[in-house]
């Protein structure tokens, strides 16, 4: 334990970083499963707004590269 006595409170430290990430982890897969959303909102894809058929059409490539 001697050898130990510096490092110790890294040790419990980080241990307890651990733990307190893994209860925010699961708080917020519980949060997710009841409907709360969570921070998923900006992978959803955003609705259409009826401006794709105003939209002009890709243009073709004229020349070749060598």
């Amino acid at each position: 334990m001697a050898e130990l006595d510096g490092d110790w409170h890294e040790f419990e430290s980080k241990a307890l970083r651990r733990e307190n990430e893994r209860k925010e982890k699961e708080a917020r897969r519980a949060q997710a499963k009841e409907g709360g959303g969570g921070g998923r909102e900006k992978d959803k894809k955003r609705p259409g707004d009826g401006n794709e058929a105003q939209r002009e059409p890709k243009r073709q490539q004229v020349g070749t590269r060598a």
